[in-house]
């Protein structure tokens, strides 16, 4: 936007997770929730998750084990206008 100049980056330290779905979904969250409360302009909020498939179905935010036996890991991230 006109007059801001300053790039801003946004670094998510994971201090501790249960081990059996990653973190990245909760992180990519988190960033967006601090960013729309920031004040800076930001073309969000969003929403994330992962998808995997497994024996015909799909599962919505997979375990670390069931996204190795499965056939598809796919991380989506959209607004409410867009994916």
């Amino acid at each position: 936007p006109e007059g801001f100049y300053n790039e801003i980056n946004v670094i998510a330290q994971v201090m501790s997770y249960d081990g059996e779905t990653e973190p990245d979904i909760v992180a990519m969250i988190a960033a967006s929730a601090a960013l729309t409360i920031s004040g800076v302009p930001f073309m969000g909020p969003i929403g994330a998750a992962r998808v995997g498939f497994k024996d015909g179905e799909y599962q919505l935010n997979p375990s670390m084990a069931q996204v190795a036996e499965g056939r598809l890991d796919l991380v989506v991230a959209a607004t409410d206008q867009a994916v």
